[in-house]
């Protein structure tokens, strides 16, 4: 498999590299043998090659023609140690360089890959909300009420609904909230907790005499 950086990347090679890769499952490890370099060793060229293939093996590895490939390539006998190009440095002394996974720091030179396209999930309204709270903004300023002295035109009046939460505060029926001041804008505020109206019973509808 053979890649071709295009014009957009600007990089070349000081000389020619010879690189073997290895991976076993036990113990898992990575062994990359670097068996010629140019005479100057520089490993950040090394670096950037392996940035370059893993930039251009991400793009293509779910394509079939790629692993159909790769494993036509399985049966071929090994390339001949005489047919190899002698340019370059050969080092004699790196019989293997162990590279853990997570040490793997590169820098990339290749194209960057464009950004996904977001797609708007169909769980979602078409339609804006009226009104929104921001969460991120700091100490939001609460608009409570305090507790009227007379319950209101659309509030039940004793007897309250005890069993159900309600209290009976200045002859009106109210719910006490875990909430505690500042209030939000539609609860009333009394004597350092927050409470809502309970609302009044609604009349039942009286069927019409024939």
């Amino acid at each position: 498999m053979q890649l071709l950086p295009t014009d957009r990347v600007d990089w070349q090679p000081e000389g020619p590299w010879r690189v073997s890769l290895f991976c076993k499952p036990h113990p898992a490890s990575v062994t990359l043998r670097v068996e010629e370099t140019p005479a100057s060793v520089p490993v950040s060229e090394l670096a950037d090659i392996l940035v370059l293939t893993t930039a251009a093996v991400t793009r293509i590895e779910n394509s079939p023609r790629l692993r159909d490939h790769l494993a036509s390539g399985l049966s071929l006998p090994p390339v001949p140690p005489s047919s190899r190009r002698n340019s370059g440095h050969t080092v004699t002394n790196w019989t293997g360089l162990w590279l853990g996974l997570g040490f793997w720091l590169l820098t990339s030179l290749s194209e960057p890959l464009p950004p996904p396209v977001e797609e708007t999930p169909d769980v979602f309204s078409q339609e804006d909300a009226s009104s929104l709270v921001d969460l991120e903004a700091s100490d939001p300023v609460a608009l409570t009420y305090p507790l009227p002295a007379k319950p209101f035109r659309n509030q039940a009046v004793p007897p309250c609904k005890t069993n159900k939460g309600a209290v009976e505060i200045k002859g009106g029926c109210w719910v006490e909230l875990a909430q505690k001041p500042p209030c939000f804008s539609d609860q009333a505020e009394y004597q350092g907790k927050c409470y809502l109206p309970v609302a009044k019973p609604q009349r039942l509808p009286q069927s019409a005499a024939p």
